[in-house]
């Protein structure tokens, strides 16, 4: 069994002091499982807690039970499960979905005592169906503590329901969060009759800050242990000729067919008793067509700036041979090897990493590839196998939506072939490697093709990064290290 670091026996502390209700998110690496399960044990509810997370953790989660206190837990998978899980161990793991899935009966038998919520940014969406489910589990429990490294997943708009799970009412209604703290803006296309608000920033954040800080124990690795700073490298690239004639052309293409889907679907010719009218659409179902036709092209464009082609018109993404990034990535992959260093390269999309597959000349073995066709129980061993043999250098690919639950600490090295909108989905990938029990710097290049979407993509994400670290309190100075090769 486990025993408390400081920092950790701070963070009990502190929630036990808040009666087992509060958030904790202290930045990913620093043990917030454990300390969880530590609260737990303190306050007495040891005896009956449910574990709800992510499926791609579960197993994790009971290993975690194992490890720092010494108890099994029993793992729920789905109501097939349901009827075989042992009512003899005190702690139970269920995913979202299947919590999602649960009639009334059973949620009662898992609200007997207290509740970890992981990843809670998994239900940020109020009105969603796992976010209902997880809402009706935790009114129900005495302690529930809300687990995450990235509170706000994507805008300020996260924070409102983590923290209402955790302790109701701490921030108001939802209507009463947006006025205070979110600004909007009206945006009206043409021929729309109605402005439609848009959620455009936050505002009020140090008194947002402030407010979570009551209810919340944040910490950053280098405030409370001894890492050293992560670098994030940015590589300036140029398009290839062949990339950038087909840059080109989809670019052209994608405002031709945002132009069509605009004014084709808002007015059409309609016959009313012989008598022909023109007919205004749905404004809002037309601003959604309009929205994701933009979201499709600029996905093409990115697929285009990380080495493949794709679209609607081809069954499946084609690799573009020249590609500059491609060749890069391939040639860091081969420079890092020779010095006796493993990476991991995180990938947006799954063809990128067939792609590299394909395209890496070393031994099938060395190289380990984690995709949404992996199960999740393989899943670990396929991490099991990266970090197997310290001495010698493996390659991981993996998909980035993928990447979180697990420790790649023996390596230092990782590169981003793709960016996610999402900043916290980039830290999470970030921290794969950068968490306690690393020993050397961890980098992070991210090479971007200069003049497309991946520069713009990359200055988006670090304004929300930014964004983000205001409405949770952490004003001081970026302490990692941006470089520009």
């Amino acid at each position: 069994m486990r025993t408390p670091l400081p920092h950790q026996q701070e963070a009990i502390d502190r929630l036990v002091k808040q009666g087992g209700r509060g958030l904790l998110c202290d930045e990913m690496g620093l043990g917030k499982s454990s300390v969880a399960l530590w609260v737990m044990e303190k306050l007495g509810t040891i005896v009956r807690v449910t574990v709800v997370c992510p499926l791609s953790v579960a197993h994790k989660w009971c290993d975690e039970v194992h490890q720092t206190l010494g108890l099994r837990a029993s793992l729920i998978r789905n109501n097939k499960s349901w009827n075989t899980w042992s009512r003899e161990n005190v702690v139970r793991v269920i995913h979202y979905e299947a919590l999602s899935a649960l009639n009334a009966e059973q949620m009662r038998e898992l609200s007997d005592g207290g509740l970890i919520i992981d990843e809670c940014h998994y239900a940020k969406n109020r009105t969603a169906l796992r976010s209902k489910a997880v809402r009706a589990l935790a009114q129900r429990c005495k302690h529930v503590l809300c687990l995450t490294g990235t509170l706000v997943r994507n805008d300020v708009r996260d924070v409102w329901h983590p923290t209402e799970l955790a302790v109701p009412g701490h921030l108001g209604s939802y209507a009463m969060f947006e006025a205070r703290y979110c600004n909007f803006r009206m945006f009206k296309m043409p021929h729309m009759r109605r402005a439609q608000p848009q959620f455009q920033s936050a505002k009020n954040e140090h008194q947002l800050a402030a407010k979570l800080a009551e209810v919340m124990v944040r910490r950053k690795k280098v405030d409370v242990v001894d890492l050293p700073p992560k670098q994030r490298v940015v590589i300036p690239l140029d398009l290839d000729k062949e990339s950038s004639r087909i840059y080109r052309e989809m670019k052209q293409r994608a405002m031709a067919e945002l132009r069509q889907v605009h004014n084709s679907s808002i007015v059409e010719e309609v016959t009313v008793d012989g008598v022909p009218h023109i007919r205004v659409g749905n404004e809002g179902e037309h601003f959604q067509l309009v929205a994701r036709t933009a979201l499709e092209q600029a996905i093409r464009l990115e697929q285009i700036t990380n080495g493949i082609v794709g679209g609607s018109n081809l069954e499946e993404p084609v690799s573009i041979a020249e590609s500059a990034k491609v060749a890069w990535v391939l040639e860091t992959i081969e420079t890092l090897r020779a010095e006796g260093r493993s990476c991991a390269v995180f990938c947006k999309f799954n063809a990128t990493v067939a792609s590299l597959q394909s395209q890496i000349t070393i031994e099938p073995d060395m190289v380990h590839r984690l995709t949404g066709s992996v199960a999740a129980d393989e899943r670990a061993a396929i991490i099991a196998r990266f970090r197997a043999d310290e001495s010698a250098s493996h390659v991981l690919l993996c998909q980035l939506r993928l990447a979180e639950g697990f420790d790649l600490t023996p390596c230092t090295d990782a590169i981003f072939l793709g960016i996610d909108w999402t900043p916290a989905m980039m830290d999470q990938a970030e921290d794969r490697l950068h968490r306690i029990g690393t020993t050397g710097q961890v980098t992070c290049y991210y090479p971007l093709m200069r003049k497309t979407i991946d520069e713009r993509l990359y200055r988006v994400v670090m304004e929300k990064r930014e964004d983000a670290r205001r409405v949770v309190g952490d004003v001081a100075v970026m302490r990692e290290e941006l470089q520009i090769a």
